[in-house]
C-alpha cells in the first residue's frame, strides 16, 4: 500500500478478516457465524466494506438469517493494499482476488451481493464461475458500460494518460476528520452523513500531515479497455438463474437509457424498485433491501 507504516487506522475492530494474495493484503469485514450461509459482498467504486454496515446487520438480525456474510475492501479501496505501479483497475482483474478469497474461505458455494461497480464485477465472476455462485443480488448495476471496437486506440491512449498524470498527483489532506467525511458528502454521490461516516471508518487515514481518504489514485484513471455488447452478452448468457437487480427509485439504473434497453432484451433478469437513490442499500432503505433479498435467496 502506499500508505507510510506511520498511519493510524480508524476503528479497527475485532470483525476484520485478511487475505494474503500474491503478495498483496485483501481486507475486509465480517458478520454472522462462520457456520452460516455464506455470502460475499462487493462494495462500489471509491467505496469499502462499510458499504455494507446497515444491509448485514438488517439481513441477520432484523430479519434472522443464519449468514457467514464477508465485505471486502477490493484492491486500492479502504484497508486493501494498492496495485503496485502503473497500471488501471480494469475489473476483470479483481476476479482472481475473488477466487483466491473464497478458496482461502474454503466456500465451494456461497451467494454473493454486488454494489455498483461490484455488481458488475459480480457478474464476470458468477459467469466465470456458475457452478460456485448459488445466487447473485446486483445493487444499482449490473453490466459494465460497453464500448466499441473502435473506440479501443483512443481507449488505451486515455488510460495511459491518467495513469501517468494521477500518479504524480499530490494526496488531499483535510485538517480533521469532520472535513474529510464532509468531502464524501458531497461526492460524485450524495450522501447521508451517517453513510458518509460508515465508509469514513475504513476509508480515512491520518499521518502527521492530516486525514486523507486512503484510496489509490489510479482508481481514477480510465479502463485500458473495456468490454463490448457482444463480449457483455456472452458473459450472461453463462449465468445459469435468474438474477435479482435491486435498483433505486432516484439512482443510475431506471435513468440510464442504454441500460434500459439492455435490460429489455434479457429474459433471466429480475428487477425490484425499492425508494432512494444510488446507495440507497445503506441507512436509507437497508431493511426494504434485505427483504428483496431474503426473499430471493429463499426461493
Amino acid at each position: 500500500m502506499s500508505n507510510t507504516a506511520a498511519d493510524t487506522r480508524l476503528n479497527f475492530d475485532r470483525s476484520e478478516c485478511q487475505f494474503n494474495i500474491a503478495g498483496r493484503v485483501i481486507r475486509g469485514k465480517r458478520w454472522g457465524s462462520e457456520t452460516g450461509r455464506p455470502v460475499l459482498a462487493l462494495h462500489g467504486w471509491m467505496d469499502n466494506a462499510g458499504s455494507f454496515n446497515y444491509l448485514a446487520p438488517a439481513l441477520i438480525e432484523q430479519l434472522g438469517m443464519d449468514l457467514n456474510f464477508v465485505a471486502l475492501d477490493m484492491a486500492g479501496h479502504g484497508q486493501s493494499d494498492h496495485k503496485i505501479g502503473l497500471g488501471a483497475y480494469n475489473i476483470w482483474q479483481d476476479l482472481s482476488d475473488l477466487l483466491a478469497v473464497v478458496n482461502e474461505l474454503g466456500w465451494k458455494e456461497f451467494y454473493i451481493i454486488g454494489h455498483s461497480r461490484g455488481a458488475m464485477i459480480s457478474t464476470l465472476f458468477t459467469a466465470t464461475n456458475p457452478t460456485r455462485v448459488t445466487r447473485l443480488v446486483a445493487l444499482e448495476s449490473i453490466i459494465p458500460e460497453p464500448f466499441l471496437d473502435s473506440e479501443a486506440p483512443k481507449q488505451m491512449a486515455k488510460s495511459i494518460r491518467d495513469q501517468v498524470k494521477l500518479m504524480a498527483k499530490p494526496i488531499n489532506y483535510y485538517a480533521n476528520l469532520d472535513r474529510a467525511i464532509k468531502a464524501r458528502e458531497k461526492g460524485r454521490y450524495k450522501l447521508s452523513r451517517a453513510d458518509a461516516e460508515a465508509l469514513a471508518e475504513r476509508g480515512v487515514a491520518k499521518n502527521e500531515k492530516g486525514y486523507y481518504w486512503c484510496l489509490d489514485p489510479k482508481l481514477l484513471a480510465a479502463s485500458e479497455l473495456k468490454l463490448t455488447m457482444a463480449q457483455i452478452n456472452a458473459f450472461f448468457d453463462e449465468v445459469p438463474y435468474t438474477v435479482k437487480l435491486v435498483a433505486g427509485e432516484e439512482g443510475l439504473v431506471l435513468t440510464h437509457a442504454g441500460l434500459q434497453h439492455w435490460l429489455s432484451t434479457r429474459n433471466n433478469i429480475c428487477c425490484d424498485i425499492i425508494p432512494g437513490g444510488h446507495h440507497m442499500h445503506m441507512s436509507e432503505q437497508a431493511e426494504a433491501v434485505a427483504e428483496v433479498i431474503q426473499k430471493y435467496f429463499d426461493e
